[in-house]
């Protein structure tokens, strides 16, 4: 009679590579500085707007790209289109919500904006943002800010194109 036979690896073995396993996804998803897709995207960012400014979004807001930045200080960037009187209003009852909050914000024009936003993004920004955020190509760019106390928004928007970048994050 054969004897049975032994397993590859023993069960205290398995269970020690799958926690570490498991410890290694954890990084890579959370703390890598990689980019990942947002799920949802549009939920994602009307669910943000909603919860800390109590406004919807303008259902013509359409969301044409977002990622989540996997680091410790989490971060998220969006790129959305809007009509450009709506974007306009838009960003009108941002800065009444944020005013009625108490929340602190800063309305600044492109020039202003790039003299303290450039060393400010330095310093906290956490890394790289992915390769189709960019701002600084917005013509008559407009920057807006809100602080809402360890984490917050940057809204840059083009009032003449209808688009608006938004990078969220907490510290």
């Amino acid at each position: 009679m054969s004897e049975p036979k032994q397993p590859r690896f023993t069960k205290g073995t398995i269970i020690t590579l799958t926690c570490f396993g498991g410890i290694v996804l954890l990084f890579i998803l959370f703390c890598s500085g990689l980019h990942f897709p947002v799920i949802s995207p549009q939920a994602s960012l009307a669910k943000g707007i909603r919860e800390d400014f109590k406004i919807e979004l303008p259902t013509s807001l359409k969301v044409a790209n977002a990622a989540r930045h996997a680091y410790r200080d989490p971060s998220y960037h969006y790129e959305c289109d809007l009509p450009p009187a709506v974007l306009l209003t838009f960003m009108q009852q941002l800065e009444a919500a944020a005013k009625a909050a108490g929340y602190n914000y800063e309305l600044k024009d492109a020039k202003e904006a790039d003299e303290f936003y450039t060393p400010l993004t330095r310093r906290f920004a956490s890394g790289s943002s992915p390769a189709w955020y960019d701002p600084a190509a917005l013509p008559d760019r407009q920057d807006l800010t809100i602080s809402l106390g360890g984490r917050g928004y940057w809204f840059f928007f083009s009032p003449p194109t209808g688009k608006l970048y938004v990078y969220w994050y907490a510290t």
